[in-house]
């Protein structure tokens, strides 16, 4: 197998420094009959290889195998390129770890993820927008306050939308801002028991017929939160199984629901950019975590 011309582009992905003398050579653990890189295949080297390779090819979904492997070759100080450069262990790299992760990344985005709150820890929504917009709630005198007021001019159809998962707003597509060139996310607290309640009360599927004709309809779905044909919800098992497994979701909140919604809300605050990035890198390495567990040594 030989490098393709798409080799160039993935060379910019990472720096090249494992082959260039800025590092060098590392024994693996195991490898006790070598000082450096291994010159052939053993159990050991093997299971560093597919976990690092693994971790290198999270969220490089663009790359193809070919683009992706050189890349990672190029910088691992694992194996030499006697081994690295065999037709039938880049095979087995391919078919054992590129297409294993494939299908285990596609299966994990497919599912709705929990959300894992702690006893005692009220629900956190997050929702990000204008910086103008953000101003309402902030500058306000309370939560209540700032959320009624956020919601004056919309008509009987319109929603706010938030989303309990702050990694969702890192890539959230938000339209209605005023100047996405300038925005913020902030965060809703509310007591677990009293949001479970309302979402109980209130939550509808969002493509249910006539449901933004329905004043008090708290509309809910899960894109952004998992891939497939689930993400959207036509009926109200789907919304009933968010309230059982307490899994990842976003909630528009509209005028019929809103002063209910304003009064349970305790606290509101923006978040920080590190800690969206923090909450980014924790997500990806449960994700990598997870895939990993799934991919058994041969």
């Amino acid at each position: 197998m030989q490098r393709t011309a798409g080799n160039s582009a993935a060379q910019q992905v990472v720096a090249r420094s494992a082959h260039s003398g800025s590092a060098p050579p590392v024994q693996r653990a195991g490898d006790e009959s070598a000082t450096g890189p291994a010159s052939k295949p053993n159990t050991n080297a093997t299971a560093a290889f597919r976990k690092e390779f693994t971790e290198f090819i999270y969220g490089k979904d663009s790359l193809s195998f070919d683009e992706a492997y050189w890349a990672f070759v190029d910088n691992q100080v694992i194996y030499t390129s006697d081994v690295t450069g065999n037709a039938t262990f880049q095979e087995k790299v391919k078919t054992l770890v590129w297409q294993k992760a494939q299908d285990k990344v596609n299966d994990y985005r497919k599912e709705a993820q929990p959300m894992n709150i702690p006893d005692g820890e009220p629900v956190r929504l997050y929702r990000k927008m204008s910086a103008r917009e953000a101003e309402i709630f902030l500058k306000a005198k309370s939560p209540k306050a700032g959320i009624t007021k956020s919601m004056e001019y919309g008509d009987k159809q319109y929603r706010k939308y938030l989303t309990t998962s702050l990694v969702h707003t890192a890539s959230f597509n938000n339209e209605d801002s005023a100047d996405r060139d300038n925005e913020a996310v902030l965060e809703f607290r509310i007591p677990a028991k009293d949001y479970w309640a309302f979402f109980a009360k209130y939550a509808k599927p969002n493509q249910l017929t006539g449901v933004f004709n329905q004043a008090d309809s708290a509309v809910v779905n899960q894109e952004g939160h998992r891939v497939g044909d689930q993400v959207n919800f036509r009926k109200q098992e789907q919304v009933d199984e968010v309230l059982l497994k307490k899994t990842h979701h976003n909630v528009g909140i509209g005028g019929g629901n809103v002063a209910e919604f304003a009064r349970m809300t305790t606290a509101i605050e923006e978040i920080d950019k590190s800690r969206l990035d923090q909450a980014v890198a924790d997500s990806k390495a449960a994700m990598t975590a997870s895939l990993i567990s799934g991919l058994k040594s041969s």
